[in-house]
């Protein structure tokens, strides 16, 4: 299922605007984004900064508080995923984002969107979609994240076992061989998904296709 999410992805997003790592990856991404595949990538991301702002609207009066409940953050990725498809172009977030999305569909579960950077270099960072990463384990060793899980990075494209991250990792930018692991988001069920629809479908007034 995750070679599949990843084809599907690079089917859905065919551009990407960053080929910082094409140097560095087994099968580099060529299909570098025209000015007007930049411009639909700053399009998703300003719609996606946009429907973000209304979510925390809608929950700070339904929860009085300005933090995202994580059935509204698992809507802004939703919306994000699907906005980057609408205009074919993104990078390794947006790309991450739909695969996690097609991934929950079809009922695959549990799901992380996970951001790695390292220490020498904050700045840096990639997305990945990970797929049965036991709940429990320590996100800094992704070797240890459960004999099932599997990491799915359609932007290289890569999908291997995270058993392996270390030896794949060599063959990766740098910075990602030792890695500080921030979940983005992670869905256990398909309810979860259910309920970010039922949550966050009221009130919306952003249209993808204006």
């Amino acid at each position: 299922m995750a070679r599949l999410a990843s084809h599907h992805t690079r089917l859905a997003i065919k551009q990407s605007t960053n080929l910082v790592f094409s140097e560095a990856i087994e099968k580099p991404l060529k299909r570098f984004a025209t000015e007007a595949g930049n411009a639909r990538l700053f399009r998703t991301r300003y719609l996606t900064n946009e429907y973000q702002s209304q979510l925390k609207v809608s929950s700070f009066f339904q929860n009085w508080s300005l933090a995202l409940p994580p059935s509204y953050e698992i809507a802004k990725l939703l919306f994000s995923a699907r906005s980057a498809a609408l205009g074919q172009t993104g990078n390794c977030g947006e790309m991450s984002e739909f695969a996690f999305s097609h991934l929950a569909k079809s009922m695959v579960f549990p799901l992380d969107l996970l951001l790695i950077t390292t220490e020498e270099n904050p700045c840096d960072a990639h997305s990945v979609c990970v797929i049965g990463r036991n709940a429990k384990s320590d996100l800094s060793r992704p070797e240890n994240w459960g004999n099932d899980c599997v990491i799915c990075d359609p932007w290289s494209p890569l999908v291997f076992p995270a058993a392996d991250y270390i030896e794949v990792s060599q063959r990766l930018p740098f910075w990602l061989a030792k890695p500080i692991v921030e979940s983005v988001c992670r869905m256990e069920s398909w309810t979860e998904y259910l309920k970010s629809s039922i949550d966050t479908n009221k009130g919306m007034t952003i249209n993808l296709f204006r």
